[in-house]
């Protein structure tokens, strides 16, 4: 996930003291040894910077474990010696490495679901006013480009026009 720019974290306001109540949403966001009364404190900015950071640790986590657990469950599936005990240790090792991959995907999906629905339910408004904004920047430096590109090529011309004029006036100095 990207960083907030200065920018936008700038222009973006969050009420951050209104909080969702999906339930998902506090237990994947917030850990046990985190003040609440320490995040209320905190600015619009930092809130989401601190979100945006717990949200990229968790997903880190979950894709590690999933990673690890698939290498893992691979190298178990080799088949080895057909003692009883030993397959039977594998399987069960399988199983609970499967248990935890499933354990992973499941808050992954629970993250997922909270962030799309903290995108549904957000400010439609303010990203309406934020692209409005910036389509007229973005008209005002195509009319910009578009005057200095008309400045160069009428230069071009005037400077054509008087290099062919040298150009005739050597010629009819040659003739004479």
């Amino acid at each position: 996930m990207t960083s907030i720019s200065e920018k936008d974290s700038n222009d973006f306001q969050t009420d951050v003291r209104r909080r969702t109540n999906l339930l998902t949403a506090r237990n994947a966001l917030q850990s046990a040894a985190e003040a609440p009364n320490e995040i209320l404190e905190l600015s619009s900015a930092e809130y989401l910077r601190h979100t945006e950071d717990e949200i990229n640790r968790i997903i880190d986590r979950d894709v590690e474990t999933l990673v690890e657990g698939m290498e893992e469950i691979i190298d178990l599936s080799v088949v080895k010696s057909v003692d009883k005990l030993r397959s039977l240790q594998d399987s069960l090792a399988i199983e609970l490495r499967t248990e935890t991959l499933i354990r992973s995907c499941t808050s992954l999906m629970s993250l997922s679901h909270s962030m799309k629905m903290m995108w549904l339910l957000g400010d439609e408004s303010h990203s309406g006013k934020v692209q409005e904004l910036r389509f007229r920047e973005l008209d005002e430096e195509i009319n910009r480009l578009k005057l200095k590109a008309t400045s160069l090529i009428e230069q071009l011309k005037i400077k054509y026009s008087d290099s062919s004029g040298l150009k005739k006036s050597s010629i009819q100095i040659s003739n004479k």
